[in-house]
């Protein structure tokens, strides 16, 4: 068998993919290998800088974070008791609700306000913490703990060590156990940017154990253990987009200051707007919308014509479609243009959009910030005996939770209507209907007996309760009417079978 260089296979490998070719194409293509903590370690700090300041000064990065924030949570993602024993879950939903509007200690904004601070946040900064804060009996809560939100400075990321020969070890602040569990997260005791502590005490650490943090991230690839601010893949574009139209003001800024310009041999002539000078003495020419030259002497004055740069529209078109693409949202949601799309156009984007957004809410907020919380809620209402403690110790399965998402509005109320009426004569799935529609079924069924209820107490009926819109009353007049006319119509009936007898005898 003939010797087979294995250089030889890779190389003519290589070559099948256009991607990986080494010609004129893909000269000044700079890639590395380096695993994803690598990467993010080396860049988050300066890409949540740039994400931050892009949110504060930048009006369609700004945009962009709050249709995504305002679409993933709105007004909340809600908890409900799931336990299918009514009275306890009416007991855990009481508890949860009197809770859940002091759980933040810092910020009067609930638990869903959390939700969506902590959401933003992790937009902005690629990730954020909440941490469990313990409380006792006497701060009178309705359950005796309470939540801290973390920016992701304060995880301290330039915490990376072996510790022992066992395999574990701590990655950019998270401690890990030998077996990929994690143990603990390394907190900076104050935000590192913070003005008024010192150097020293901004970076000293605690050391928190993974069950007393919520750590909500995007990993985008296997074993990264940190995330990366959402606008990453746009920031460039942001910054070029602002370059370009801070270029194109200047230059209509321009056009309008330079009115006309003097033509003379007189050395000695006075330029046409205010003498200023530098701080050498230099004169310096200054400019002001609007400028007029008086002619003196026969001079010539010839008058700027401004003339206009074609493409700008096209080009900031074709600039927020790619910034929109990069964030996960729809030109439209992003600049706010509705000017070229129709009903089945912006019906199309949007169920997309959606799609991507149940996935964030399933995949990533409700498991990585929803669920921790409610765990620590139930933890601490039954050890201040609150709740009964579960027989075999597992809260999940003794307790368990329906999270449900904010509702979407309708594009075309009228034809969503019908929509939805012909799947739901179709399928029968009430349930699950509504569930798309952000009502939790139990709490509309209990609402609409009880509705039901009062307006046949009251003697009103409605069409969707099987009878008429009119009094019960009017429903009794027209019952009696009814029976009158059936009683007119057998006299009737009568006699005309009288006439017919007479008939017959006189035949």
């Amino acid at each position: 068998m003939a010797w087979y260089d294995p250089r030889t296979w890779f190389k003519k490998a290589e070559r099948s993919y256009e991607g990986a070719g080494k010609g004129r194409r893909n000269d000044g293509w700079i890639t590395t290998g380096s695993s994803a903590n690598a990467e993010v370690g080396a860049a988050a700090s300066l890409l949540r800088q740039r994400s931050r300041d892009l949110l504060r000064n930048n009006a369609y990065a700004a945009a962009a974070v709050r249709a995504l924030s305002s679409n993933i949570v709105g007004d909340g993602i809600r908890a409900k008791s799931n336990t299918g024993d009514p009275a306890l879950d009416a007991e855990v939903d009481q508890l949860w609700r009197s809770w859940e509007r002091c759980a933040c200690g810092a910020l009067p904004i609930g638990f869903y306000g959390v939700q969506a601070l902590a959401v933003r946040s992790f937009l902005e900064s690629g990730e954020v913490l909440l941490r469990r804060r313990r409380r006792r009996r006497e701060d009178r809560l309705p359950v005796p703990v309470q939540i801290q939100i973390l920016e992701a400075d304060q995880l301290d990321g330039s915490k990376s060590t072996q510790l022992g020969d066992a395999g574990a070890r701590i990655v950019q602040g998270i401690e890990f156990s030998p077996t990929e569990r994690r143990v603990a997260f390394h907190i900076l005791k104050s935000h590192p940017g913070e003005t008024i502590v010192s150097l020293r005490a901004g970076r000293e650490t605690v050391r928190v154990v993974a069950d007393d943090i919520a750590h909500l991230y995007e990993p985008q690839r296997p074993g990264q253990v940190r995330g990366v601010p959402w606008l990453t893949p746009a920031i460039r574009r942001f910054r070029d987009l602002d370059s370009y139209e801070d270029a194109e003001l200047m230059r209509k800024r321009v056009e309008a200051c330079v009115a006309g310009i003097i033509f003379s041999d007189d050395e000695n002539e006075e330029g046409i707007a205010p003498a200023v000078t530098d701080t050498n003495g230099d004169p310096v020419e200054t400019l002001e919308p609007g400028l007029l030259a008086i002619c003196r002497g026969g001079k010539s004055v010839t008058f700027n014509t401004p003339h206009g740069v074609g493409g700008y529209d096209a080009y900031k078109r074709a600039e927020l479609q790619s910034i929109a693409a990069a964030v996960g949202l729809s030109y439209e949601l992003l600049s706010g243009d509705l000017s070229k799309v129709n009903f089945s156009s912006i019906r199309a984007g949007l169920i997309e959009f959606r799609r991507s957004v149940d996935a964030l809410r399933a995949n990533l907020v409700v498991p990585m910030l929803c669920a921790p919380v409610w765990k620590w809620f139930l933890e601490a209402a039954i050890a201040d005996g609150k709740l009964p403690q579960p027989i075999d110790g597992d809260l999940a399965a003794a307790y368990p939770v329906k999270w449900t998402a904010p509702r979407w509005q309708e594009v075309d109320r009228e034809k969503d209507t019908k929509a939805d009426a012909g799947e739901l004569a179709a399928t029968g799935g009430l349930r699950a209907l509504l569930a798309g529609k952000g009502i939790d079924f139990e709490e509309w069924l209990a609402e609409e007996v009880a509705t039901r209820a009062a307006l046949e107490e009251a003697g009103i009926s409605f069409p969707w309760l099987g009878g008429s819109a009119a009094p019960a009353e009017e429903e009794e007049e027209a019952v009696v009417d009814e029976e009158e006319d059936d009683e007119q119509l057998d006299e009737e009936e009568d006699d005309e079978d009288q006439i017919e007898d007479d008939e017959e005898a006189v035949a």
